[in-house]
């Protein structure tokens, strides 16, 4: 065989190899492209709320904080409750728990008692408690009290979260709160404006208070402090006045008897304590108090309604 023949026999060969190496490299290109990767299932735990992270639901719970007893068992967890503070009283529920004092007055030794594998708290515990607890094995959850509906909101969605995931928590959340914004939203527009003066030396629910912003609803809020003085009141008067019962317009500084909101009659009293536990229930006070808000603007006298509600809270 000639080199010319040779060499022609050799080229075939290596091209019979390249085309068979070609064919292997675009099979495991495709094989590699076609190969997809499976993510992992979403899990419920850790979850988060205030400065703990939680690797599962706690069996047991105790609640140092009214407001806190009443959002538990409002996302259905009640059963987790074996203590509560001395204050808790709704819901029915809870009747016949071990009270435990309250946060500014612990029982700590009832508490390690009770041994509820977490104690939680809307107001500070003392650090010295907080050790002897955590030494016997008792999580301590404090969570802050809101200032705001929405941080209502937040603190629905923590104890959501501890008690159920982290993959719940917003919609058990928003469901727990969907009535309160309804009953806001169908009170927009109540009256242009108004101010809720709490105590005679002008303390005021602003609008970075729990009941200052959920009294926006109504209209706008004049309060842009805790305490305006009366030449910012006088600078921006509201057409609404409320007063927190039992106070009355000779508690006011004399240099307010001229506001026309005071000289018309358009006073509404209401009792502070109706809103002072941050919980979703106290939402279903705010049709009332628009009815009465608008009466008062209109001219109109009190309704049956409204004094009903005036005696629904007196236990509060």
């Amino acid at each position: 065989m000639s080199v010319f023949k040779r060499f022609l026999v050799i080229l075939a060969a290596a091209a019979m190899l390249f085309a068979v190496g070609c064919s292997e490299i675009e099979d495991e290109v495709m094989e590699v492209t076609e190969t997809t990767v499976t993510e992992p299932e979403p899990q419920p735990y850790p979850a988060f709320a205030g400065q703990l992270e939680f690797d599962e639901a706690p069996k047991t719970a105790a609640s140092l904080s009214p407001a806190i007893t009443e959002i538990i068992c409002g996302l259905g967890y009640g059963d987790k409750l074996i203590g509560i503070s001395d204050y808790c009283d709704r819901p029915e529920e809870i009747t016949g728990r071990q009270t435990l004092g309250s946060a500014a007055n612990p029982n700590i030794d009832e508490i390690i008692g009770l041994r509820p594998e977490l104690l939680i708290s809307q107001s500070p515990i003392a650090k010295k408690d907080v050790v002897r607890l955590e030494g016997n094995g008792i999580r301590v959850l404090i969570l802050s009290a809101p200032d705001s509906v929405s941080e209502l909101r937040d603190c629905y969605r923590d104890i959501a979260a501890v008690f159920g995931g982290e993959l719940t928590a917003d919609a058990a959340a928003d469901d727990a709160m969907k009535d309160f914004y309804a009953e806001m939203k169908a009170a927009e527009g109540t009256v242009d404006s108004f101010l809720f003066i709490l105590t005679p030396d002008l303390n005021a629910a602003s609008t970075d208070t729990f009941m200052g912003d959920m009294l926006s609803c109504l209209g706008r809020n004049t309060a842009a402090s805790a305490n305006p003085t009366v030449e910012e009141i006088l600078a921006d008067p509201p057409e609404l006045l409320i007063l927190a019962s039992p106070m009355g317009v000779s508690d006011l500084p004399e240099e307010l008897q001229s506001l026309d909101c005071i000289t018309e009659g358009r006073i509404l009293n209401l009792k502070p304590n109706m809103l002072e536990r941050p919980a979703a229930r106290v939402g279903k006070f705010i049709p009332d108090i628009a009815k009465a808000a608008a009466e008062r603007v209109s001219g109109e006298t009190a309704s049956e309604t409204e004094e009903a509600s005036e005696e629904e809270t007196d236990d509060e």
